[in-house]
């Protein structure tokens, strides 16, 4: 069955407190959402590191997101690499949730995605 997009508004009202539609979020609007910060936690922190970090400038045309991790997937070592490799698959499953209308396996891929960003920045902080 395909996802219900307006369900978003309804976890948006939820996570500001301000209920208008008047109808609950499913699950799958959390789980998918979910997904989603747990991409954002991980890219925005990869690039905040390289950026601030690494002085490596973020370029403001094309793809940053594919751009940040490159940076760290082509990276020599083997712990940036790692984090560059998390953060693109962490992406992926960020795309499926915010624009597929149905997703396999959602509550597997939820809790693949929040490992996989945990270890990102666990990782950044071992950098």
């Amino acid at each position: 069955m395909s996802f219900n997009w307006a369900e978003y508004l309804s976890l948006a009202e939820t996570l500001c407190g301000t209920l208008v539609s008047g109808s609950p979020a499913g699950m799958e609007a959390h789980q998918r959402a979910g997904v989603s910060r747990a991409y954002y936690a991980g890219y925005v922190s990869t690039r905040n590191r390289l950026r601030d970090v690494d002085g490596v400038p973020i370029p403001a045309i094309g793809n940053p997101h594919k751009f940040v991790a490159d940076q760290f997937s082509n990276d020599p070592d083997p712990l940036r690499r790692q984090i560059g490799i998390q953060l693109s698959r962490l992406r992926r499953a960020r795309n499926k949730c915010d624009y597929d209308d149905v997703v396999g396996q959602l509550p597997k891929l939820t809790r693949r995605s929040l490992a996989r960003a945990a270890q990102i920045l666990a990782d950044l902080g071992r950098l």
